[in-house]
């Protein structure tokens, strides 16, 4: 696991982990549906990151998972990390939602590659 994703601000994506899990184009409205519940969140309270997660993908019409393991590649870079609230909670608010737009407004050439 690369451990450079929790420490700089800048992270690259394992494209195994984004052929995996960025399959389909609704991915995108998926996380950016995400990233609008979490602007208004409170980032100390690893539990109530996964509740805004749950709640979005309930909304969603989307298994929890699907939601789940597109976010980790989108914050993390990779496919596996340690649970990812907890990194969410760690990373910050301006980490986290500038890493979902970027993946966000990117997707299309993520895909492509």
């Amino acid at each position: 696991m690369d451990q450079s994703a929790y420490f700089t601000k800048e992270i690259s994506l394992d494209p195994k982990a984004v052929e995996k899990h960025f399959k389909n184009k609704e991915t995108r409205s998926h996380l950016d549906e995400l990233n609008k519940s979490l602007k208004g969140a409170d980032f100390s309270n690893p539990g109530a990151l996964e509740m805004i997660l749950l709640e979005t993908a309930q909304k969603l019409g989307v298994q929890a998972g699907n939601l789940i393991h597109p976010t980790r590649v989108a914050i993390t870079g990779s496919s596996i990390s340690p649970g990812i609230f907890e990194v969410i909670s760690l990373l910050g608010k301006e980490i986290v939602l500038k890493r979902l737009q970027y993946v966000i407004i990117h997707f299309d050439n993520l895909i492509t590659k």
